[in-house]
């Protein structure tokens, strides 16, 4: 019963969280009247998908948990990673300001919840930024052209943050995989072309948020 309750919470979390990501960009939160119009109407798949994401990942979560610190930990990561999956789809970018939240989040919740220490979440995140960093110059240096753009950057230092050193290699692997999985998918289907813009980020928030969870286990 208390896992069905926490489902529900999720779910309307991550339905909230979705709504007001997808419309921040948009600069529709500075227009009260107007954004709480679309944040009552707006139903489009990207807007949806926040609550299904946010009631499996707080339930898994719930069930899975080490401790409450630990639950509080994971529940706001996962719901920080399901705006910046939600946004990426619908607005092809990464708005900065979330990841850094969530890297700061991550340096306070993580030594909290007795999971993952400060310095192991400083030094992953730093170390995640880095590896997508030297990437980034290596697709200008080399084919002069942007293999990864720099949200990918900001989202992986996020992810470090949040995995801490034992798992931030397995979160962006997995992320990796996935991201290259969906974009193959996405060009064999021709829902896009390899000269597309394809939400590379939103499958390594996506992996972070499997692994995450799967850490309470």
């Amino acid at each position: 019963m208390d896992v069905l309750i926490w489902a529900v919470v999720g779910a309307a979390l991550g339905w909230v969280a979705g709504h007001v990501a997808l419309l921040v960009p948009t600069g529709e939160w500075s227009r009260g009247s107007t954004f709480l119009l679309r944040l009552r109407t707006e139903w489009k798949i990207e807007h949806v998908l926040g609550a299904p994401i946010g009631a499996v990942s707080i339930a898994l979560a719930y069930s899975l948990r080490s401790g409450w610190w630990d639950f509080l930990a994971t529940s706001v990561f996962t719901l920080l990673l399901t705006s910046v999956l939600l946004v990426d789809l619908r607005h092809h970018l990464v708005y900065p300001v979330m990841p850094f939240l969530g890297f700061l989040s991550s340096l306070i919740l993580n030594p909290i919840g007795g999971e993952v220490g400060f310095l192991s979440s400083l030094t992953a995140g730093a170390a995640a930024a880095g590896a997508f960093f030297a990437l980034f110059l290596l697709g200008i240096l080399l084919f002069r052209v942007q293999a990864l753009g720099f949200g990918d950057v900001l989202l992986a230092l996020m992810i470090g943050g949040m995995a801490g050193l034992p798992l931030m290699p397995a979160a962006l692997f997995l992320g990796t995989i996935i991201g290259a999985v969906a974009s193959l998918g996405l060009v064999i289907l021709r829902r896009k072309s390899l000269n597309e813009y394809i939400p590379f980020g939103s499958g390594m928030c996506l992996a972070a948020i499997i692994i995450l969870i799967a850490r309470g286990g």
